[in-house]
């Protein structure tokens, strides 16, 4: 569905002065390397600046209450720490599966270029409240 398609959607559905919360990738940086980028670009094309995405709350008619960065430790200590132990039981399990472990290479790239290039990137999470007034200005 997309962030902003999302998002309006949540605008229509939340009563008058509720709250939606939603996080979103985006980029921590001004200027991404070329490689993180072109990685970026075949992952999720949709990412961009937290500025574009607080844009995208606001054209769905949602005034942004607050938002912050989420740690990168959110990232490393609490998804890919699991993630890569689980990795290694599903390697021992998939033996001899091609697909299986096709899943598990492109896993390990991403959490590649993350510790790479995590510095680039992360989740934004906004919370943001329809007003008793509604603009209506959501596309959805």
């Amino acid at each position: 569905m997309g962030f902003r398609e999302g998002l309006g959607l949540c605008a229509r559905l939340v009563s008058p002065g509720g709250y939606v919360a939603a996080s979103e990738v985006v980029w921590t940086v001004a200027a991404p390397p070329d490689e993180i980028r072109r990685w970026w670009d075949a992952q999720y094309p949709d990412i961009a600046s937290v500025a574009d995405k607080a844009a995208a709350v606001w054209s769905a008619g949602l005034e942004i209450v607050g938002h912050f960065t989420l740690p990168r430790r959110a990232w490393t200590l609490h998804f890919y720490a699991p993630v890569k132990a689980r990795l290694e039981e599903l390697r021992r399990a998939w033996i001899g599966d091609a697909a299986g472990l096709d899943v598990i290479a492109e896993i390990d790239a991403e959490i590649a270029m993350y510790e790479r290039w995590g510095h680039t990137h992360g989740y934004e999470f906004f919370v943001a409240r329809r007003p008793q007034e509604w603009r209506g200005q959501s596309r959805v």
